[in-house]
């Protein structure tokens, strides 16, 4: 078996140089039920594999590896949109030297627009895939899918890597040794293993409903925390709309409060101004009636002391041992025997206006008096007897030492 390794030709055409073994036909003799990986003669195979290593290392488009070899440790890159062929005959990229094998087995194609990875199988006996085998159609193959060929005595295996194209994450190599360790397991080795993979699924079943409790639990608790945030954000928007309509309220009301303030200023200063302007005359005659008032007390006064001066006596206390109070009496004027009306009457009296006189018409009814008459001089036996005639509480009161009362004469 030979393959000419060009992974550089064009699809579909020939290579340029003669084919190089895949493997030898002398293959080891096995049984019905023993498995042989192909394997790759020669150092040909090996060289000519590196420069898509190469090319795929260099800068070009990743591509996918197709593994071959008893160990797998033999890489074919796929070019993109170019069929590979892999059968018996000589034109074949990878030829395979068997009788039972087609000339032209299958074909594989790296779609790159599609990143798709298609099988077509071209021969009487199948190609199978992952043990189905898959005759005169086309499909599509997976990451670490596992290819097999049918041959006399001997088997070809092939495996798909399409991590270099990131469709794959684990090496598709452990993978099968994974595969072919369990294969090796046999009676109570297996029963065990089976055992132990019954406990693990139920504790993963328990772990699944423990799991799914919770994650119930957890959904149950989300639910209600979204109805209350419901009901919370339904509550902050009514709470929200009131307070707009509060504001809103209150704002008119404060437009209508300064309303009537200013109202109520402008008729309570149209008041006031109308209260003075009625207020004015009356304050002004009380004031001058008050004035007019004080001048008759004043009048008053005076006539009084002029008609009673026995009533303002004041005693003198000054000189010590000595308690006679004394009337001052009125000065004489220069001239000898002539009395003088300046001298006798206080200087008030000779300019009495009309209210004056009628202010003089009330003392008319002072007993003693007729209307027309002067004041009456009185003597001085009738002054001591009119102060004698007087209680005893209007008489002054000095004890150890005698009251002296001197009169004094009016004369008009």
């Amino acid at each position: 078996m030979a393959a000419p390794c060009s992974p550089t030709s064009p699809a579909g055409t020939e290579a340029s140089e003669p084919p190089s073994p895949l493997g030898d036909g002398d293959g080891e003799a096995l049984g019905a039920e023993t498995e042989v990986a192909a394997r790759l003669d020669g150092t040909e195979a090996v060289n000519r594999a590196v420069p898509g290593a190469a090319l795929a290392s260099s800068g070009a488009a990743p591509r996918p590896v197709l593994l071959v070899g008893p160990r797998f440790d033999k890489e074919y890159p796929l070019n993109p949109n170019r069929w590979v062929k892999i059968g018996r005959s000589k034109k074949a990229q990878l030829m395979l030297n068997n009788a039972s094998v087609s000339r032209t087995h299958c074909s594989l194609r790296w779609d790159k627009h599609r990143r798709v990875v298609e099988l077509k199988d071209t021969s009487m006996a199948g190609t199978q895939v992952n043990g189905e085998t898959i005759k005169s159609e086309r499909n599509a193959l997976a990451h670490a899918d596992r290819l097999r060929i049918e041959g006399k005595r001997i088997r070809f295996e092939f495996l798909l890597d399409l991590r270099p194209v990131g469709l794959g994450f684990n090496d598709p190599r452990e993978e099968q040794k994974g595969l072919q360790s369990l294969k090796k397991l046999r009676g109570p080795a297996l029963i065990q293993w089976r055992d132990n993979l019954r406990n693990q699924l139920a504790n993963l079943t328990a772990e699944v409903q423990k799991r799914e409790k919770e994650a119930f639990e957890k959904e149950r608790e989300f639910h209600d925390i979204a109805m209350r945030r419901g009901l919370r954000l339904k509550e902050d928007k009514q709470r929200q709309e009131d307070l707009e309509k509060y504001t809103a309220g209150k704002k008119a009301l404060e437009e209508k409060l300064e309303e009537s303030r200013k109202q109520w200023l402008d008729k309570m200063s149209a008041d006031s101004e109308k209260n003075e302007g009625e207020v004015k005359p009356i304050m002004d005659a009380v004031a001058e009636r008050q004035v007019k008032l004080e001048k008759l007390q004043l009048k008053k006064d005076e006539l009084e002391r002029t008609i009673h001066p026995e009533r303002y006596a004041v005693a003198d206390v000054s000189r010590v041992g000595n308690y006679s109070i004394e009337l001052p009496t009125p000065q004489k004027t220069p001239s000898a025997g002539v009395p003088s009306r300046a001298n006798s009457e206080p200087p008030a009296l000779d300019d009495v206006d009309a209210e004056e006189d009628a202010f003089a018409n009330l003392l008319s009814g002072i007993p003693g008096q007729q209307a027309g008459e002067g004041p009456r001089l009185m003597e001085a036996g009738q002054l001591e007897s009119s102060s004698a005639d007087e209680p005893d509480a209007k008489r002054p009161k000095v004890e150890g030492a005698e009251l002296t009362v001197k009169p004094t004469v009016i004369t008009s």
